[in-house]
Order: C-alpha cells, then sequence, then structure tokens
C-alpha cells in the first residue's frame, strides 16, 4: 500500500469512528447552552489572566473564554465548522467531554500506528502521515 492509499483509508475510517463528531456523541442527557461561533478555522491565541481566546487563520480575536477546558471543547467542536455548538452548563462535564474525546483520538492514532508498522512504512514517516490524516479531517488533538 503507498502512502497516499493509507492516508485516504484512514480518513474514512476516522470519520465513520466518530460518527456525528465532537461534541453530539459526547452529550447523552445533558443540559447545555449554545455558542455560535463563526463557520471559519479556530486556533488557540493567548491567554491572559485566565480568560483564554480563540482567533481565526488572521488573528483576529473570535470568542474569549474563561477556561483553557471551554476553549478546548469549542476547538474540538469546531472540526466541522458549525455556526452554533452545544456545551454543557456543568465545568465538570465539559472536561468529561473532553477526556472522553481525547481517549477516542488517542485510540485512533494507536490503531494508525498499528496499521502504519504491519505497512513497513519507515516509522520517522509516522508523524508526518499521521499530521497528512488530521489535517485533511480539520482534526486535532490538544
Amino acid at each position: 500500500m503507498k502512502e497516499k492509499e493509507f492516508i485516504e483509508k484512514w480518513v474514512n475510517v476516522i470519520e465513520f469512528e466518530l460518527g456525528n463528531g465532537f461534541p453530539e456523541e459526547f452529550l447523552h442527557e445533558i443540559e447545555t447552552e449554545e455558542i455560535e461561533l463563526p463557520k471559519v478555522n479556530l486556533r488557540l491565541g493567548s491567554e491572559l489572566f485566565g480568560t483564554f481566546e480563540l482567533i481565526d487563520k488572521d488573528g483576529n480575536s473570535v470568542i474569549q473564554l474563561d477556561s483553557y477546558e471551554k476553549a478546548k471543547y469549542l476547538l474540538y467542536s469546531n472540526r466541522l465548522l458549525p455556526s452554533k455548538v452545544k456545551i454543557p452548563k456543568k465545568k465538570e462535564l465539559i472536561a468529561e467531554a473532553i477526556k472522553n474525546y481525547e481517549q477516542t483520538i488517542d485510540k485512533i492514532i494507536i490503531k494508525i500506528k498499528n496499521d502504519f508498522n504491519r505497512e513497513s512504512f519507515a516509522l520517522e514517516q509516522f508523524n508526518e502521515v499521521t499530521n497528512k490524516i488530521f489535517k485533511k479531517l480539520n482534526l486535532a488533538r490538544y
């Protein structure tokens, strides 16, 4: 199998495994509120006095949040560029959803690595290939 085929295979597998994505798969019978987001890729900006900023690709501030957990939650939620995101009202449920999602991503990375080793690719290429897969899916692990 060539690298390009390997990447496409894992893009399809991950899309299937993530289902409706984050956070929908991780919000079962939890009281939530909605936050509006612009339909643009976001990244973590600076932290100043306990306020965390999400910025767009040009560095413009999009939203400021009072916790790193909320920032991560919205970054993970923004993968498919929704206009609105449901977020748990209780801080501990935000942290729990993030933890469960990150465990899912970590398990996927382990599966990719096992398959990568079976295909006999050069080990030093693993990070590059994984980055390509994640980039195609607009997926990140913070």
